[in-house]
């Protein structure tokens, strides 16, 4: 797992995100991890010790234990958004797909206290969160998206309970897709399902190959463009959502002058900080507003 260059910081009311430049050279604190999801990640593992981190209800495989992300290393944040990329296939004869899937809908059932998902693209990135107690039997209802819509631009999945990430946008315009984080969660969990036509699930990870690139980072996030020799701040976060772009020059910090308020009619949107004059050091962060 490694740390992208993103920055957050949760506060009691409001996200909050840090970045730091210095001078042409800037370092990033905070929330956004990168983490590599193989295509034998079997989802229905999440939150289980070994051997059910990788169940197999026959003989064909039961792939190894789905990704896993500590909620703590991301500041236990209220939101998240994911962003995927990459290729996998679930077998030699079947072509590869991205994130989204191959385009079939199929049902999966739930298995050892993790829910199924309903009306659901096959062969797609899937998630899970957990808390610190170990999933049981019965699992939590299902997750219908057929009436959700794999294009929901805020989804609020309950404890153990499956839901699709895809490539983590919102179609049309890639609107980064806004995950609530449930209570009690402490880990988060990305992988997928497979079986011989789901009917097994889970089974038959064995002849799947490829990977993902997932990028998992608070709901509110930060980047910075020193090229043109002021600092441009890139902003992602809801559309539509208003954001406070603040700096200071020293941490920890005693007080933040407020610069501009950044509205997000398009995700993301750069803000260029004219007040900047050559300073040893500008802490950047952002408020999410009202």
């Amino acid at each position: 797992m490694n740390k992208f260059r993103n920055a957050g910081l949760a506060r009691r009311l409001s996200v909050t995100l840090l970045i730091i430049a210095l001078a042409t050279f800037y370092a990033c604190r905070g929330w956004a991890l990168g983490v590599t999801v193989d295509a034998t990640c079997n989802i229905y593992g999440a939150g289980h010790a070994p051997p059910n981190d990788a169940p197999s209800v026959g003989s064909n495989g039961g792939g190894i234990a789905p990704a896993q992300i500590s909620l703590g290393d991301l500041g236990n944040p209220p939101a998240l958004s994911l962003y995927a990329t990459g290729t996998i296939s679930y077998c030699p004869s079947c072509g590869n797909n991205g994130p989204d899937g191959d385009g079939l809908i199929g049902a999966e059932p739930s298995y050892n206290g993790i829910s199924g998902v309903t009306n659901c693209p096959e062969r797609c990135l899937m998630a899970v969160f957990t808390s610190a107690t170990e999933p049981t039997n019965p699992a939590p209802l299902s997750l219908d998206f057929a009436v959700i819509g794999t294009d929901y631009t805020r989804l609020a999945p309950q404890l153990n309970q499956m839901f699709f990430i895809g490539n983590g946008l919102s179609e049309p315009g890639e609107t980064p897709q806004v995950i609530q984080v449930p209570a009690g969660a402490t880990k988060l969990y990305l992988g997928f399902v497979d079986g011989n036509g789901y009917n097994d699930t889970p089974d038959w990870y064995a002849d799947n190959s490829g990977s993902l690139a997932v990028t998992i980072a608070t709901s509110l996030a930060l980047r910075i463009d020193f090229s043109t020799g002021r600092p441009g701040i890139w902003v992602y976060g809801g559309s539509g959502s208003t954001n406070r772009i603040e700096y200071t020059t020293t941490l920890p910090a005693t007080s933040w002058t407020p610069l501009t308020n950044v509205v997000l009619n398009t995700v993301p949107t750069i803000w260029y900080d004219a007040t900047f004059s050559g300073d040893s050091s500008r802490i950047y962060r952002a408020v999410s507003l009202p």
